[in-house]
């Protein structure tokens, strides 16, 4: 399942690349994978976003590996307002339903972040 979802991210990642990262591509992506709302959602009608352990169990900390060496700016996986091994919360930044935004840019506003 891991793998599945390694490749759902790298495909939001790579569709989202051109001009922002549609709420729609990260809906179809998990859709394309054959999940339905209550995989992730426990309430019905799904009114709130999952608890932080549904996205980890698919998509891991984001801690679990090195940061990219690529990263342009800070890691926000890695925040230094997180304790040690704190997991940010997912949903703080990413949606599915609507356009992911940058949770940090509130107080840093000089950060640029491409989010997916």
């Amino acid at each position: 399942m891991k793998l599945h979802a390694f490749l759902a991210a790298a495909f939001v990642m790579i569709a989202a690349s051109g001009a922002g990262v549609s709420a729609q591509v990260a809906l179809d992506v998990h859709s394309a994978l054959g999940l339905a709302c209550s995989d992730c959602h426990a309430e019905d009608p799904p009114l709130l976003a999952p608890p932080n352990a549904v996205c980890v169990a698919c998509h891991g900390t984001m801690t679990d590996a090195p940061p990219p060496a690529t990263l342009p700016g800070p890691d926000p996986h890695r925040s230094p307002h997180l304790g040690p091994r704190e997991v940010p919360v997912c949903a703080e930044c990413h949606r599915i339903h609507s356009p992911s935004e940058v949770s940090c840019a509130i107080c840093h506003q000089g950060f640029e972040f491409n989010i997916k």
